[in-house]
């Protein structure tokens, strides 16, 4: 296993996985590690923490120091680039899954969705890169990448939601709206779960509890999609009437995809 010991060499390593896909120029690597007040000797410094983890690669996995720099860790036109190709990477293993899960469910083969795009959620094991320091570059990469979990998360839930696995999410949503406590669409999501899983009165204590942390929080009250909400189960004669159907109209807002 590669762990580099000294933490610019993380940060270079971090760099150079999250944009796997890409040449990262010298002077951003310069950039990234030393916020853009780099020492007379960073270019060297550069060039010795690429060789280091170039000889902790051929190490770890037990092949030449030629094969390393040719087939893993290249040098691009002053910039270097990180081939996952031929390599199990948990990053280019997500956005396969993702990929996959998607077309299943533009096809309409919700199961099979639902399925891939679980186990690309599975893949994660807390925040990304979270023991390395990190720069804007980084950052930014971090964010991006967060969020695109974030979409997969949410296009699972509503998929699920759609195909009646109400109960299913429930443990989940449950957890996430203490997460993300002014989430309005998770909270929208988990108050149609409860709803179609016959607990009208704990959907509508998640629209409270919501609504008293925005007020005194951020001094604003929820969305007027989510009071809609509210007042759908509150009128709700039954466990039916609310939830995510082709012309539900709260819906249309909440979701972003098409198939809600």
């Amino acid at each position: 296993m590669l762990t580099p010991s000294a933490p610019k060499e993380r940060h270079l390593l971090g760099l150079l996985l999250v944009q796997h896909k890409k040449v990262v120029s010298l002077n951003n690597i310069i950039d990234e590690l030393w916020s853009k007040k780099p020492s007379k000797s960073a270019v060297t410094a550069v060039q010795t923490y690429i060789l280091n983890i170039r000889r902790k690669l051929a190490s770890a996995l037990d092949i030449s120091g030629g094969r390393v720099r040719t087939e893993i860790l290249q040098t691009h036109n002053r910039g270097y680039l990180f081939d996952t190709t031929h390599s199990r990477f948990d990053l280019t293993e997500f956005d396969r899954l993702t990929a996959r899960g998607s077309t299943a469910l533009d096809a309409g083969d919700h199961a099979k969705g639902v399925r891939l795009l679980t186990a690309a959620e599975q893949l994660w094991r807390g925040l990304p890169l979270l023991d390395v320091d990190q720069g804007p570059l980084l950052q930014a990469e971090v964010a991006r990448i967060e969020q695109t979990r974030s979409n997969v998360r949410i296009k699972r839930v509503e998929t699920q939601l759609h195909i009646g696995q109400f109960r299913e999410v429930l443990a989940e949503l449950s957890g996430l709206v203490v997460e993300h406590p002014f989430d309005e669409h998770l909270h929208g999501y988990y108050m149609i779960a409860l709803q179609r899983a016959g607990r009208r009165q704990d959907a509508l204590r998640v629209f409270h509890e919501l609504r008293k942390n925005m007020t005194e929080e951020l001094g604003i009250e929820p969305s007027a999609e989510l009071q809609l909400l509210q007042r759908m189960v509150l009128d709700a004669n039954d466990a039916a009437a609310v939830g995510p159907t082709a012309n539900h109209p709260l819906l249309h807002q909440l979701c972003a995809a098409p198939r809600c």
